[in-house]
């Protein structure tokens, strides 16, 4: 099975930091950078 490769933005406020534990918890997803406020974007 091929996962879906996911970028989080905004990972460390309330929605965000939920997303990344959906994510991580998901067995077809796959998290691939969580990002937060200051973080470049060029990490993606």
């Amino acid at each position: 099975m091929t996962k879906l490769r996911v970028a989080v933005l905004g990972a460390q406020g309330r929605i965000g930091s939920e997303a990344v534990r959906a994510v991580e918890a998901a067995e077809d997803l796959e998290l691939v950078a969580a990002l937060g406020r200051g973080d470049k974007l060029e990490a993606l």
